[in-house]
């Protein structure tokens, strides 16, 4: 069973994030939306590449503070 079903965050300000195997900082613009479904990471409606999947999530899940619930019901 999928630990996230759906919730949406939105970014608070520019942040940039160290991935273990990467040369280059990920960079990410105040106001950028993370999107999980069932556990997979979406931006900007398309699915973030599998390998950086887990990481991603769990630097949303260890840093609260940086980011603003945003989940909309339509």
């Amino acid at each position: 069973m999928a630990k996230v079903l759906n919730k949406v965050y939105r970014l608070r300000n520019y942040a940039e994030l160290q991935m273990p195997g990467y040369t280059e900082k990920l960079k990410f613009t105040g106001g950028q939306e993370f999107h999980i479904v069932n556990d997979v990471l979406y931006m900007s409606g398309h699915p973030v590449p599998g390998n950086m999947q887990v990481h991603i999530i769990k630097w949303i899940e260890d840093n609260p503070n940086l980011f603003i619930g945003d989940t909309r019901k339509f």
